[in-house]
């Protein structure tokens, strides 16, 4: 008997006009059928015509020494002393520098759990251009292993246990998750392949021995 194959639902993007499968448009619980009316791709070049056409009026703004009353405290202040918001049609986002770094000070100290997924989110994107979910399918791919002792990356309640993105120094390419003792190890042989087969050489010679 053949193996049944279960197919993704299609959905007609009403920028492209093209037919693509589900996983190319983002949830929506909003909307009836679940999904956005726009694919990634259109969605994405739309965003980025509005960052610039935002940006470009942020800066005229900036230049005629434009102000702006700030939604907490109040205060009319100069365009370059709020936050750049992309999204927004001013290029600036509606909290002044001081009352946004005081708000999410506020929100980290309430929710630290979700502060300390942000920062690693943010560490990922910006170290090593990652998402979690990309961290997470390298991990299921080496069996949540270290990719040279074997040595576990999560314990049975879901913590990393020192995780570390193993990557080569010249290229920047990524090569593997590795635990922090394995990757201390190659630090101090400097990656050196040949120092390493005569590490190995040496324990090999010596094996036995007390």
């Amino acid at each position: 008997m053949g193996t049944v194959v279960q197919l993704k639902p299609f959905f007609i993007c009403s920028g492209c006009g093209i037919a693509k499968d589900v996983s190319n448009f983002a949830p929506r619980k909003d909307l009836l059928r679940g999904h956005g009316k726009r694919c990634h791709s259109c969605v994405n070049r739309r965003l980025a015509g509005a960052k610039e056409k935002n940006d470009a009026a942020r800066n005229e703004l900036i230049s005629a020494d434009a102000t702006k009353v700030c939604r907490v405290c109040r205060e009319n202040k100069k365009i370059i002393d709020f936050t750049r918001d992309q999204l927004r049609a001013d290029g600036t986002a509606n909290l002044c520098k001081k009352c946004a770094a005081a708000s999410m000070l506020n929100w980290r100290r309430k929710n630290p759990d979700k502060a300390l997924e942000k920062d690693r989110r943010g560490h990922l994107r910006r170290q090593y251009g990652l998402t979690q979910e990309a961290m997470s399918h390298m991990r299921r791919a080496q069996n949540n292993k270290c990719a040279i002792c074997s040595s576990l990356l999560m314990d049975n309640k879901g913590r990393q246990i020192g995780i570390v993105i193993d990557h080569d120094h010249k290229s920047g390419a990524i090569r593997g998750l590795l635990c922090s003792r394995c990757n201390t190890g190659l630090g101090s042989f400097k990656e050196d392949v040949r120092a390493l087969r005569n590490a190995i050489a040496y324990l090999c010679r010596h094996k036995g021995e007390k």
